[in-house]
């Protein structure tokens, strides 16, 4: 894969600014994504946050965290963020 193979796909981002590429990390297609993640102190969980079709439960490719959205989509929601 290169570098900017998801460059126009979709983002998942959960409060407090963790954005995934909704793709399953051992198959690559596209996932039904958890409506929350598990957070450990300063860390994410490790386990799985979203459903493939193929793969069963897997992780989502994490992209990082990220500050001032002024909204924080989970699945087809969309949630006012509290600042």
């Amino acid at each position: 894969m290169t570098e900017n193979a998801y460059e126009n796909t979709r983002r998942i981002v959960y409060a407090g600014g963790a954005t995934f590429v909704p793709v399953c990390e051992r198959c690559g297609r596209f996932v039904k994504a958890d409506p929350v993640i598990v957070e450990i102190g300063d860390r994410l969980s490790d386990m799985p946050n979203a459903d493939c079709s193929k793969c069963g439960r897997t992780h989502m490719l994490f992209e990082g965290f990220y500050e001032g959205f002024d909204y924080v989509s989970v699945g087809a929601n969309l949630h006012q963020r509290e600042n």
